[in-house]
């Protein structure tokens, strides 16, 4: 049965034995490099990162997944590139100024819009 190998290399781990070339990690499953991260799991790259899954390349983002090359991202899904964003799904390239994104926001997408999308 093939199952994961525990870590070559990490640097006070807490419940974190799946991590590789980590540092500061409490209760992370499956990250592949990072640092200071909280109950994350399934990626590569995550610094400062609580609560987040399935990504790659994130900086103090917070109950995201499946993001990709972002930073200080909350509550955001199928993100990529973003900064600053909350609440959001399915975007890319955003830089707004202020804690909301414009295109595709979870609260905002009415039924019809959210059709067109998929």
């Amino acid at each position: 049965r093939d199952v994961p190998h525990q870590s070559l290399y990490m640097t006070n781990a807490v419940n974190s034995d799946f991590t590789n070339h980590t540092l500061n990690m409490k209760d992370c499953y499956l990250i592949g490099g990072g640092g200071n991260c909280e109950n994350c799991m399934y990626g590569r790259f995550f610094v400062d990162c609580k609560d987040t899954v399935d990504a790659a390349s994130l900086y103090g983002c917070q109950w995201c997944y499946e993001g990709v090359a972002s930073q200080n991202c909350y509550q955001c899904t199928f993100f990529s590139y973003c900064r600053s964003c909350s609440d959001c799904i399915a975007i890319e390239d955003s830089d707004v100024e202020g804690p909301r994104c414009q295109v595709y926001q979870m609260d905002n997408v009415g039924n019809e819009a959210w059709k067109q999308f998929l």
